[in-house]
């Protein structure tokens, strides 16, 4: 439930943003793939693209993490940052496009996928992909112009690579481990007045085993 609501949390939000803060030309990032995972997620998302498209907002998605693998079940990432190794490519950074493009009825899924480095000192490749509508629309020049201006904002020293954007809304999102007992406690006290915390305890105990062995 907490991981549906930030999904559709994110979504609404970024709408509100294409709406009323960006412009034509203008390029937003999601934290993440822009494949939908929830039932009936696609929905709100359908939203959000059609209003990226209607504004011409490149939507776009950066994926810290990637589970893709190759048809010899080896990572994908892996396998393209070797090839780029082989190659001796020299540029600072670059992107393999595209690695898949998503099926045209696939309304979970509207995405072309790339894999990207965006800064020469960058730890590792990511995986990002731009709203399949708009990609179809461009071309190979308007790619480059895009990770390009992508990597101009990943220089921070603290994860070069990584577009900087997305490491301050982690870390004002972020709840620290410090911060955690306090609104554990807030949130106990108010199911407490609200009569509904013998109800939630026994539930919460169902869940929390690792928790508990993680402390020990």
């Amino acid at each position: 439930m907490a991981s549906m609501a930030r999904r559709f949390s994110e979504w609404t939000i970024a709408k509100h943003i294409i709406d009323l803060e960006l412009e034509s030309g203008d390029i937003i990032v999601k934290d993440g793939s822009l494949q939908t995972s929830h039932t009936n997620e696609y929905k709100c998302v359908d939203k959000v693209f059609d209003k990226a498209i209607e504004k011409n907002v490149i939507f776009t998605g950066l994926s810290k993490t990637c589970r893709l693998t190759t048809d010899t079940q080896i990572s994908l990432i892996d396998s393209i940052q070797r090839l780029a190794e082989e190659l001796e490519i020299k540029y600072d950074k670059w992107c393999y496009y595209p690695v898949a493009r998503s099926k045209e009825e696939n309304s979970e899924h509207r995405a072309i996928i790339m894999v990207v480095k965006l800064n020469k000192h960058a730890y590792t490749s990511f995986r990002f992909e731009i709203l399949k509508e708009q990609a179809d629309n461009m071309s190979k020049k308007d790619i480059l112009d895009v990770v390009s201006a992508i990597a101009d904002n990943s220089k921070d020293i603290r994860l070069p690579g990584y577009p900087y954007g997305l490491i301050d809304a982690d870390l004002w999102a972020r709840v620290k481990n410090d911060e955690l007992d306090g609104y554990k406690t807030r949130l106990y006290s108010e199911l407490s007045r609200r009569g509904v915390w013998p109800q939630v305890n026994p539930l919460m105990k169902i869940v929390n085993s690792h928790e508990k062995l993680d402390n020990k």
